[in-house]
């Protein structure tokens, strides 16, 4: 659900755009593909590309970071100590998911660069559809390597930061090693919680009562990753034998089967129109709407083993309606690819050692 793109100077956005976060443009259209392993054929959009500066992001460089949004860059004065890992649209500021070591909080900052640290709850977090509802994990848990704590979900009012509910979401484990990741609904009636301690087990939070059971689709629990598209209307789940599902949310109505491998989480596009899938070294371009692939790339410069033996890990986000960006996560500065939609052509973005990382919007 939640990436970061390790690449400075690309506004890379994430797959998880909350419904409060719209492009202002429909998805353009990618023209019929003319590399080799493309699949369906598509009409050319006269439509110009949402460009997606709309949308915030952070950019962390040797001057310091620097958060954009509404087409206007303004420099954070975070510590030397402090990284964003996640930026989320909240009315007419921004919640960052901040990280130092051995903590993560958060911090609401504003287009002009000002930052105020918030203490009703810590990351990861979801928001509802118009931003004022967060959930969370509560503050005031110890984050010690050799102390397991039980974790504890809150929701709270974003504004005034009065907590309206809580649960215990599961048994004690270390939070500083793995975190789960959070969705809320469209109606913000429930929290899908993805437990990486439970092997992939994904929970469901009723948040109106003190429940969280497991979620069930399709009649039977399901484990994996999930990931959901702008509106949140649509579930994309990849299980343990690496099928991918869409389902509609939250009635939970099965929609379509991915017709392929899929190697790790989806990303879709900023309207919700595409999205993005690794399958064996390759991105996959899907309809979101019926899971038709549409094109895909050809294989991406990278160890051949890695993907012979299945453990080869490529990461996508997008970087407008038009391009999308591709990552192997098992190196380092190597293996990033700017991917056109309408061609299915990558090319390689050749950043140095000392380049930092732009951080997605959520």
């Amino acid at each position: 659900m939640t990436q970061v793109l390790p690449v400075v100077g690309v506004a890379a956005l994430a797959s998880v755009t909350f419904g409060v976060v719209r492009s202002s443009q429909s998805d353009s259209k990618p023209a019929r593909s003319s590399a080799s392993g493309s699949a369906g054929t598509t009409s050319p959009s006269s439509a110009a590309a949402a460009s997606g500066t709309d949308l915030p992001f952070v950019s962390q460089v040797s001057e310091g970071s620097f958060l954009t949004m509404n087409g206007r860059k303004n420099r954070l004065p975070l510590p030397a100590t402090w990284a964003v890992e996640g930026v989320y649209r909240a009315g007419d500021s921004v919640l960052l998911d901040m990280y130092e070591p051995d903590d993560r909080f958060t911090v609401r900052a504003r287009a002009d660069g000002s930052i105020i640290k918030i203490d009703a709850f810590k990351p990861p977090f979801a928001l509802s559809a118009d931003g004022r509802l967060v959930a969370g994990l509560a503050t005031g848990i110890a984050n010690v390597i050799d102390t397991p704590q039980r974790e504890v979900l809150v929701l709270v009012d974003g504004h005034s930061g009065k907590e309206l509910a809580r649960v215990e979401a599961g048994a004690p484990k270390r939070l500083n090693a793995v975190y789960p990741e959070l969705i809320m609904d469209p109606g913000a009636q429930s929290v899908l919680v993805s437990d990486a301690y439970a092997l992939g087990d994904i929970s469901v939070w009723s948040t109106a009562r003190q429940l969280i059971k497991p979620l069930v689709l399709g009649g039977r629990g399901v484990r994996g990753t999930v990931s959901t598209n702008p509106d949140r209307t649509l579930l994309l789940v990849r299980e343990e034998n690496s099928r991918m599902t869409a389902w509609r949310w939250p009635d939970r109505a099965k929609v379509w089967t991915a017709p392929l491998v899929v190697d790790g989480p989806a990303s879709f596009s900023p309207g919700g129109r595409f999205v993005a899938v690794p399958s064996q070294g390759r991105v996959a371009l899907l309809d979101a709407s019926s899971g038709r692939l549409v094109r895909q790339t050809d294989a991406l410069p990278g160890p051949t083993s890695d993907v012979v033996g299945g453990s080869r890990r490529i990461s996508i986000t997008w970087e407008d309606a038009s391009n999308l960006i591709a990552w192997d996560i098992g190196q380092d500065q190597n293996g990033r690819f700017r991917c056109a939609a309408a061609t299915a052509a990558c090319q390689p973005l050749n950043l140095g050692v000392g380049d930092a990382r732009a951080v997605m919007s959520r």
